[in-house]
C-alpha cells in the first residue's frame, strides 16, 4: 500500500508516478538465500527497457525502489550498467527490506535510502544486521547520497502466515510513516 501513497498528495507531495514491473518468467531462487535469478541479463534487460520507457514517457528521473529480492533486482542493474558501460539512467534506488547477500558495485554514487522495520519478520532472509552493513560499506567507499531509515509501528498482517509475505516485512499499518519518508528522501535527491 505504500507505494499508491506516492501519487497522493494529501498523503505525500504526490509528485510521484508509480510503475510496478513484474518480471513476467520465473525467478525462483530455489533454496538460495539469496536470489540469483536477479541477476540473470534477461531479467536486467527487461529492467532497462521499463526504464528507460518510462523515463522517456514522463520525462521525470526515475527511480527503482527494490522490495525485499527486488532489493536484489536494483542492486543487479546497476552492476549490470556498470559492466555493460551504459549510463547510469536511474536518479536513485530505494532499498527497502533488502535481501540479504545483496552487494552494490563499489563507488556507487547514486543517491540509495536503506528502509528496513525494526520488527522485520523475513529474518531468514532479510536482516538489519545486513542491511545495515551494506549502506554503511556504501557510506565508508564515500556515497554521501545514502540514508538510513528505521521503521516503527504497524502490526502483522492476520492475512498471511508467512512473515515473508505480509506484516512488518511489506510495513503492514506503518505505510504512512514509510511513504512520507521515502517521499522526503526522493525530493531531496531529485533535484
Amino acid at each position: 500500500m505504500f507505494f499508491k501513497r506516492f501519487t497522493e498528495s494529501d498523503r505525500t507531495s504526490g509528485s510521484s508516478n508509480v510503475v510496478v514491473f513484474d518480471n513476467p518468467t520465473s525467478l525462483d531462487q530455489g533454496d538460495s538465500y539469496y536470489p540469483h535469478p536477479r541477476g540473470n541479463t534477461d531479467h536486467l534487460i527487461r529492467v532497462h527497457s521499463v526504464v528507460q520507457h518510462y523515463a522517456k514517457l514522463f520525462n521525470k528521473p526515475v527511480w527503482i525502489l527494490g522490495h525485499s529480492n527486488g532489493s536484489a533486482s536494483a542492486a543487479e542493474y546497476l552492476t549490470w550498467l556498470e559492466k555493460q558501460k551504459k549510463d547510469i539512467d536511474i536518479k536513485g534506488i530505494i532499498y527497502a527490506s533488502g535481501a540479504n547477500g545483496t552487494k552494490f558495485p563499489q563507488g556507487t554514487k547514486v543517491p540509495v535510502m536503506f528502509v528496513h522495520h525494526e520488527k522485520e519478520g523475513c529474518v531468514k532472509y532479510v536482516t538489519e544486521a545486513y542491511s545495515r552493513g551494506v549502506y554503511e560499506k556504501l557510506k565508508a567507499e564515500g556515497n554521501t547520497k545514502t540514508e538510513y531509515f528505521l521503521a516503527s509501528g504497524g502490526t502483522p498482517d492476520p492475512k498471511y502466515k508467512n512473515p515473508c509475505w505480509g506484516g512488518h516485512h511489506t510495513y503492514f499499518g506503518a505505510e504512512e510513516q514509510v511513504s512520507k519518508a521515502i517521499d522526503e528522501f526522493l525530493i531531496k535527491y531529485s533535484e
